[in-house]
């Protein structure tokens, strides 16, 4: 059963408001509302199948990586990636549970859908895990450039 936080639950809305300096700072290339929702210690990962050797692998991102990459606005991918007009960018969220610190919060956004485990340090919520995949299941290698992100299976 899925989780809205009511106007009366500022948990939830201390948590969709975490998210959302996530999701939105993704779209907007600011380093800084990232680096307020993520735990300095968090994991992003992907795991997908390589098209050339069909094995399974998994892509890793830290804190200070998505941090730098969304400042950076996606490094050497910026040539290829513009920003996503505000018209279409989707910031579905859903949290689908909570106990005590810790939460699970389903986002969809356009670059497709994030599972976020979440946990409150000394009275903030931060995102401490992401796992996601994109919508288009065929790229998830152009984002593995450096093969210190990439965990072969």
């Amino acid at each position: 059963m899925a989780l809205t936080p009511a106007a009366s639950d500022p948990e939830g809305e201390a948590i969709r408001k975490t998210v959302l300096d996530y999701v939105d700072s993704c779209y907007t290339w600011e380093g800084s509302r990232m680096k307020r929702a993520l735990h300095p210690r968090l994991v992003k990962r992907m795991v997908w199948t390589d098209p050339k050797t069909g094995r399974t692998k998994m892509y890793e991102l830290s804190a200070s990586k998505l941090i730098r990459d969304t400042q950076g606005g996606w490094g050497d991918r910026k040539a290829r990636v513009k920003r996503t007009p505000v018209a279409q960018r989707q910031e579905d969220m859903t949290i689908l549970d909570r106990y005590k610190d810790m939460a699970i919060v389903r986002t969809e956004a356009s670059w497709g859908i994030d599972y976020i485990g979440l946990a409150k340090f000394n009275g903030k919520w931060k995102i401490i895990n992401v796992l996601w995949r994109e919508r288009d299941d065929t790229t998830g290698h152009l984002f593995a450039k450096n093969a210190s992100e990439v965990v072969n299976s």
